[in-house]
């Protein structure tokens, strides 16, 4: 009994311990300025960077991840602020406290973020908030929040693992519109239905200008969004991209394509599934619009010999 006691007592310590080790820290850039890694910018000073700190840039600062960190959270807020996880850097979220990033806020990915299985929420009232993707976003399914306060406008010239939504707003005043752009070496992959909703002006896309969209097993639900205004939807903008999906879906994308949902500025689309890799492959022909420039060079060419 005593060794139990002995035991409970141990263990009550340890999980007292974990609790107090916890802390919120506060940008004040007391240190270096700028790097988010220097333990001088924070208030109280002193963090060790362990996965129970939470860590909030609130004051519009611009501040840059250089090394590799294993925290809990953090709170990127509005007011014009950045934050740049640098080239060969990385920022792991490792508790299921909630990382915000905030509108009137910019995210720059040149390294990794990875937010595992966590919860990180895109929010905000009024602004825009922009969010670049050079380097990977490793994410899984989670409760994720796109917020519809704020307009949200996301580049993806890397890799990213997109589980947040749905993307739109179909009520309340002001402007809102987010945009995925994935352009050449960018692949986004969803990690959850991908649900675009726009109205009232509202618009809410992905363009693929020279990336890939990956949509797995998943679906695509857009029975809120406005299809006769041309700027919303899943929009080819470069002969170059790919929509991937699992197993033979010619049937539902010809439907999306029917709908209006999906669509092309750079020629007819083309769904093809192929057995041998259980893909099926929207690409877009620009058949046409190469026979229209071979037209117009001739035009040109017969212009100049009569001139």
């Amino acid at each position: 009994m005593k060794i139990l006691r002995i035991m409970f007592v141990f263990v009550l310590t340890l999980a007292l311990g974990a609790t107090a080790w916890a802390t919120d820290y506060t940008w004040d850039g007391t240190g270096d300025g700028t790097t988010f890694d220097d333990a001088g910018n924070w208030s109280p000073a002193g963090s060790a960077f362990t996965t129970n700190d939470h860590y909030t840039v609130d004051d519009g600062s611009a501040v840059s991840v250089t090394g590799t960190l294993d925290i809990q959270s953090f709170f990127l807020a509005g007011n014009d602020g950045s934050m740049t996880i640098e080239e060969g850097a990385s920022v792991s979220i490792n508790k299921s406290a909630e990382t915000h990033i905030d509108s009137s806020s910019t995210l720059t990915i040149d390294g990794t973020l990875s937010t595992g299985a966590y919860r990180y929420d895109l929010r905000g009232n009024g602004g825009t908030l922009n969010i670049i993707v050079n380097g990977t976003l490793d994410s899984e399914p989670a409760n994720n929040l796109m917020s519809t306060g704020c307009n949200m406008l996301i580049d993806v010239h890397g890799s990213m693992d997109f589980g947040v939504g749905p993307m739109g707003r179909v009520a309340g005043g002001g402007q809102r519109d987010h945009t995925i752009s994935i352009f050449t070496n960018g692949v986004v992959t969803m990690q959850r239905d991908l649900q675009l909703q726009a109205t009232n002006g509202h618009t809410a896309s992905v363009r693929l200008i020279g990336g890939d969209l990956d949509m797995g097993t998943l679906s695509y639900l857009y029975g809120d969004l406005n299809l006769s205004d041309e700027d919303n939807g899943i929009i080819f903008q470069s002969a170059e991209s790919s929509v991937f999906m699992d197993g033979d879906q010619t049937n539902t994308v010809q439907g999306w394509i029917d709908d209006g949902a999906l669509s092309s500025t750079v020629g007819d689309l083309q769904v093809r599934y192929d057995a041998g890799s259980d893909l099926t492959t929207v690409i877009p022909e620009p058949a046409t619009i190469g026979l229209l420039g071979a037209a117009m060079g001739g035009l040109m060419l017969l212009r100049r010999r009569i001139r």
